[in-house]
């Protein structure tokens, strides 16, 4: 009987006292207006809300409630619902800024309920004041807004819902071309058409593939041009709705850095091999493939210990991480000569030298 559901059949039952005395009790504000927009209904709860009581509104026009910024129009708006019968807000429910009788601004969750008897159509107004929880969201909006790095929201439906400055300066499009436009356009053409078939995946499934990681992706500007970004992504589910969050750092530099390394050790005589933090592989250049026999695409991505000799193979992570942990180097910074088993079981030499990369707290090896 709390709900506003429940409220808005007591008033159409029309129960009198009985509507009144519940409505009196209710935690949201409610007020009601007739046929000529005047208010008729003012509870306790409306009072607290906007500082007037209800005898100083009660007879007035509603629109002495709304914001001065548009009570020249509100008539006319509310009149076009009556004639009309086009339902924009009845219904459905938005937030809405109100200006108390002291000067104060708070914020509502408002819904509206239409209640027609013959010709006399009637409204009641339920708002529920979200100012806490309003507040915090800007603030959260605000500090997002003021990211160095690109920031872009999703709904359930994934239509961007916030799009920060940097994330325009990284895609080059304006907010106001892509708040409420499909994700998809912000992704590369080759994979657009499925994208909404991967995301919709992940809130079905619960899989995560990529939340909580994070990969470096392409990002192809308004202008046709292509830079790197490295994406992470979060998840939030609120009350069956699932969102989601994307934070990517411009590593377009980074990556023109690396690639040119990579161009460097791939034209090296001796073979090259990186591994990432969790000992998988990320580089294998074309002297390494000679020398294990392994085509790249067989190892990359791959833990290193398939690299190693058999004998070794299970405690190899061990002692890899153990280095990681210790910052003690039996190898790093030293070359020794070592078996190598090549993918055909043949055994060759070779002289390993081995460097460590610390970036923050990940630390990778190339050897």
């Amino acid at each position: 009987m709390g709900s506003r559901q429940s409220i808005a059949r007591l008033l159409r039952l029309n129960l009198g006292d009985t509507t009144r005395q519940i409505l009196d009790q209710a935690v949201d504000a409610v007020v009601s207006i007739d046929d000529n927009n005047n208010i008729t209904y003012f509870n306790p709860a409306a009072e607290r809300l906007w500082g007037y009581s209800a005898l100083e509104v009660l007879g007035q026009n509603v629109k002495l409630l709304v914001p001065q910024l548009i009570r020249h129009d509100h008539d006319r708006l509310v009149n076009a619902n009556r004639e009309t019968g086009v339902d924009k807000i009845v219904g459905s429910s938005r937030e809405v800024l109100i200006e108390r009788k002291d000067g104060g601004k708070v914020w509502g969750s408002l819904s509206l309920s239409k209640v027609q008897q013959g010709k006399s159509i009637t409204y009641t107004a339920f708002v529920r004041d979200i100012t806490t929880e309003h507040t915090a969201r800007e603030s959260i909006r605000q500090t997002l807004e003021q990211a160095l790095d690109a920031v872009v929201s999703i709904d359930e439906h994934n239509l961007i819902t916030f799009f920060n400055a940097a994330a325009e300066r990284l895609w080059g499009y304006a907010r106001s071309e892509v708040l409420g436009q499909n994700i998809k356009m912000l992704v590369p053409k080759d994979i657009q058409g499925s994208h909404d078939g991967y995301v919709n995946a992940n809130r079905n499934t619960g899989q995560d593939k990529i939340v909580g990681t994070s990969r470096d992706v392409p990002v192809f500007r308004k202008d046709g041009t292509q830079l790197w970004g490295n994406l992470s992504l979060s998840k939030v589910e609120i009350e069956g709705r699932i969102t989601y969050t994307a934070f990517v750092k411009d590593i377009t530099k980074e990556r023109q850095v690396r690639e040119a390394l990579n161009q460097t050790l791939e034209q090296a005589l001796d073979a090259v091999v990186s591994i990432d933090p969790d000992n998988n592989v990320t580089f294998f250049n074309a002297a390494a493939e000679r020398l294990w026999g392994y085509e790249r695409r067989e190892v990359i991505g791959h833990n290193v210990k398939m690299l190693v000799p058999q004998m070794i193979q299970s405690q190899h992570d061990e002692l890899v991480n153990a280095n990681r942990r210790t910052g003690v180097d039996k190898i790093v910074g030293t070359s020794r000569e070592v078996c190598i088993e090549r993918k055909d079981g043949s055994k060759v030499w070779g002289s390993l030298s081995l460097s460590r990369v610390r970036c923050g707290d990940r630390i990778s090896y190339t050897a």
